[in-house]
């Protein structure tokens, strides 16, 4: 087969569209001229209008427009769910169409496109489905730069949106949102320089009579040249320029106008600003020196700390070696005021001085192993086990301590509940002291408060239980 220039349809695929059910059907025409032919109603309309479907928006579409059919009898719902026939029901005046599918079903129509000159392919196809309950038919629109094919790319998915995923992440594969997109990439890619071709094929495709080829060509073949209106758009700009050159011309001149005065102004503003930004400074330098002084009087004072640690430790050693050198002047005068007999003495005492150190020592390390033992504390034989054992000391006692403050507030808080006691205690033996004294068994707080009642106002008042006295034949007045 000889190499044709442009692009041409190669293969039309079809599945679930019309009458063409469950299962792919595809038109492999290669790139030459195709001629469909067969009966009334065996599906040449239908494969019209899906080539038709895929390269016109569907606004514009008139479906089974090849067969004569009334511009509403096959809708892109009627193609998606299959309805192939009427039935009237009984007992209704309206016929009800009959679908062969349903919206759990979904329709794809897809077309590949070759140019064997240049050996490139160009692949567009439509996925529809339905939405439950509802006839709005929802579209996702595909755009490749390679064959695609329904049986590989369309029919094994689990989601609309896992599909949508798949597709995209497809080399030379899009997915626009819109038809516009979808249409702008396919004539991008196939070179179709005027949307006026797409239109023409749509006019041709299902043409059946010719009346006027002039108007024809002139209404279908000829871009709209829109020469009167480019004319007086041209005549509108060239005025609105004319104002605009008239405008940016005073503008020019009152520029020049003014620019001395913007220069004035502009230096003005530099100064002023300036004039601020100097003033700030200035407000600024006593905290800059406080600082620079805080830096340094703290740098002299930490040369004067180490200046002081080490005269300090000067002052040490030198006492230190002060007090060795007084021993040793001692030492050389009493051996030149001895003779040898008298330096062995001294050495005899040095060694018992020295031995009496010895077993004071080892007595206070006795005493501190036994202690350690008690303590639970490890047998000291280095400086690390020592230190060791202090550290665990020091804490157990920090613990003890804050136990004897727990004691401490305990104690607080039982003296203060004795305390309490104590003085309840009193205040019962006062009342009933009271109640010995007296004849009736008024509460002490009432007499009392009766009692001032009664100096207060300067007359003598009973309570009714002081009036009465119960004896073995009733109740009697008091005597």
């Amino acid at each position: 087969m000889s190499k044709q220039k442009g692009f041409r349809l190669k293969r039309m695929e079809i599945y679930n569209w019309g009458t063409f059910n469950q299962r792919v059907y595809a038109l492999n025409i290669e790139g030459e001229n195709g001629l469909l032919t067969g009966d009334i109603g065996s599906g040449k309309s239908t494969v019209v209008d899906a080539i038709t479907t895929l390269l016109v928006p569907n606004q514009k579409i008139t479906y089974n427009k090849a067969a004569g059919s009334l511009a509403k009898e096959r809708t892109l719902y009627s193609y998606v769910v299959g309805e192939y026939k009427n039935t009237l029901e009984e007992g209704m005046s309206s016929s009800k169409a009959v679908a062969l599918r349903d919206t759990k079903h979904y329709s794809v129509l897809l077309a590949t496109f070759e140019n064997s000159l240049n050996n490139e392919t160009v692949s567009i196809a439509q996925f529809f489905w339905l939405s439950q309950g509802s006839r709005v038919v929802n579209k996702l629109f595909v755009v490749a730069k390679r064959a695609l094919s329904i049986e590989e790319h369309f029919l094994n998915f689990v989601s609309i949106k896992e599909l949508k995923k798949s597709l995209s992440s497809m080399e030379g594969v899009s997915t626009p949102k819109t038809f516009k997109d979808y249409s702008k990439t396919f004539m991008r890619l196939t070179k179709i320089q005027s949307a006026q071709a797409l239109n023409l094929f749509y006019q041709t495709v299902s043409m059946k009579s010719v009346g006027n080829l002039t108007s024809f060509v002139r209404s279908h073949m000829l871009e709209e040249s829109g020469l009167d209106s480019k004319i007086d758009e041209l005549c509108s700009n060239f005025d609105e320029l004319n104002q605009s050159h008239d405008t940016v011309l005073r503008a020019k001149k009152q520029m020049e106008i003014l620019s001395p005065l913007i220069a004035y102004a502009s230096k003005y503003r530099e100064n002023l600003k300036a004039k601020k930004a100097k003033e700030k400074l200035r407000e600024l330098l006593s905290a800059y020196f406080a600082k620079e002084k805080i830096v340094l009087v703290t740098r002299k004072l930490n040369q004067l700390e180490i200046e002081e640690t080490k005269i300090q430790s000067k002052i040490k050693e030198h006492s230190h070696s002060l007090e060795e050198m007084q021993e040793q002047h001692f030492e050389l005068k009493d051996a030149l005021q001895r003779s040898g007999g008298e330096k062995i003495l001294s050495i005899s005492k040095e060694i018992v001085r020295k031995t009496y150190q010895r077993d004071s020592r080892k007595k206070v390390h006795n005493n501190y192993h036994l202690l350690s033992k008690k303590l639970g504390l490890a047998s000291v034989s280095s400086e690390h086990t020592f230190l060791t054992n202090l550290a665990k000391v020091e804490k157990s006692l920090i613990e003890t301590e804050e136990k004897k403050e727990a004691f401490d507030t305990e104690k607080f808080l039982q003296r203060s509940f004795l305390d309490k006691k104590n003085k309840d205690l009193i205040h019962l033996e006062d009342e009933l002291g009271f109640l010995r004294q007296r004849k009736s068994n008024i509460p002490m707080q009432n007499a009392k408060i009766r009692d001032q009642i009664a100096k207060d106002i300067g007359i003598e008042l009973f309570f009714v239980g002081e009036l009465l006295r119960i004896t073995d034949k009733g109740m009697g007045g008091s005597d």
